[in-house]
């Protein structure tokens, strides 16, 4: 595990500010090359719920809040 200081937590908050929101309902991916592989970003906030992002090191790669998958 590793905790960002506040300048990497401000550079990965601005990443994934940038990431679309949009996604293709019904799509079906081919992705031969995913062996499931992922990092995991755990955000957590004072008197809120955290929230993981589950980013796809291999394969199609994206990211995932659970709800919505975009990569």
């Amino acid at each position: 595990m590793t905790r960002l200081n506040a300048a990497a937590a401000r550079r990965v908050a601005g990443s994934m500010a940038r990431l679309p929101l949009s996604h293709v309902d019904g799509a079906v991916l081919h992705c031969p090359a995913d062996d499931g592989s992922v990092e995991v970003i755990a955000l957590a906030f004072p008197r809120r719920k955290d929230v993981d992002l589950w980013l796809a090191l291999t394969g199609c790669g994206g990211v995932s809040n659970g709800y919505i998958v975009v990569g």
